[in-house]
């Protein structure tokens, strides 16, 4: 059985203040989150994108949302970028803490706190560097 088209986009990528908002519209289907990856880092910057995942319309994240967060997440990292997954829902937190994934999977609730994140970031990596 073929699944409808949804006629919704299976994703949005905005820049915002110097990063990008990714919008994710599902993560519960491994074969559209694998469909979307490639189309997702063809958008991004080529190096150093810092990139927030805006899951917090989801009430529910599996191993396949996760799965795509840690592809994404990887993809990032090869081109020196950063990721924070933008959520407030306590299972999805639990989820991440629950599988250690916490060291590397940031989430924030908002875009201002994410972007703050990264300004942080971005600030020791100049005193590091000097």
């Amino acid at each position: 059985m073929r699944r409808k088209k949804n006629k919704v986009p299976p994703f949005t990528l905005q820049e915002q203040d110097g990063a990008y908002l990714l919008q994710v519209v599902d993560l519960l289907v491994e074969i559209d989150n694998r469909a979307i990856l490639p189309d997702i880092q063809k958008q991004l910057p080529p190096r150093r994108p810092n990139v927030m995942v805006d899951i917090r319309h989801l009430d529910y994240v599996n191993s396949v949302g996760l799965s795509f967060l840690l592809s994404l997440y990887k993809s990032t990292q090869l081109v020196s970028g950063r990721m924070i997954i933008l959520t407030t829902m306590p299972s999805v937190v639990d989820l991440i803490a629950m599988t250690k994934l916490d060291s590397i999977l940031h989430h924030r609730a908002t875009v201002d706190e994410a972007l703050a994140q990264f300004a942080e970031w971005h600030a020791t990596e100049q005193r590091q560097a000097s």
